[in-house]
């Protein structure tokens, strides 16, 4: 499985239309309220339902997934595998092969999986699509082009306009693939551990370790 596979929540030079090269004032409010609101969170709990479709191949994959967030730290369960990060270091635990990779966090900062709502002034610009309204809820989709190459052309992130929480978001790939992400359930301030964001070789000493920093 591809790191992007991990919620690398992660995104390649493309051309959009000029009107989509533009922030506007609505999209750009709006993200500033959820960016503002998952900040003041001391640490969020997700339980979320990964989608990975390219309907010219034919290839359609569903998982459920749990992600945990702390400041910059973050852990990732999806697919048999366990992604998590301190801050500095990131560890990719691969449990079936007994194998864990070690790296800088510098170098793979997207993969915390809701990076993007922190970055998104820096990294992409933002045009608001439309509302829309989804079991009672009123919800505001929001297209992300990144300003420079990514591996992605567009993210569209949709977001509850009362709680300004993240709803889903999708990537759509180059190579026509899109990878969505549903939060099905959203907890705050919980109280997580520390010890949940780092790799301890000594809880696993049949683990290989492989330092690629």
């Amino acid at each position: 499985m591809k790191k992007r596979t991990l919620l690398g929540f992660v995104l390649i030079a493309f051309v959009l239309s000029a009107g989509a090269q533009v922030d506007d004032s609505k999209s750009r409010k709006i993200l500033n309220e959820a960016s503002s609101k998952m900040q003041s969170y001391e640490d969020i709990s997700l339980k979320f339902t990964y989608n990975m479709d390219n309907d010219v191949y034919d290839v359609h994959e569903k998982k459920t997934g749990t992600a945990l967030m702390k400041g910059e730290k973050f852990r990732i369960e999806l697919g048999g595998q366990v992604m998590m990060s301190d801050g500095t270091t990131i560890w990719t635990f691969l449990p079936d092969a007994k194998e864990v990779q070690v790296a800088n966090i510098a170098e793979n900062s997207e993969n915390n999986p809701l990076h993007i709502l922190s970055s998104w002034e820096k990294n992409y610009r933002s045009k608001y699509i439309r509302q829309e309204s989804v079991s009672g809820h009123n919800i505001h989709i929001i297209d992300l082009v990144p300003k420079e190459g990514k591996s992605f052309f567009k993210v569209r992130l949709r977001i509850d306009s009362k709680s300004k929480k993240l709803v889903s978001l999708s990537m759509f790939d180059k190579n026509s693939t899109t990878y969505t992400y549903i939060i099905e359930e959203f907890n705050t301030n919980t109280g997580i551990s520390d010890s949940k964001f780092v790799f301890d070789p000594a809880t696993y000493p049949d683990v290989e370790v492989i330092d690629l920093r």
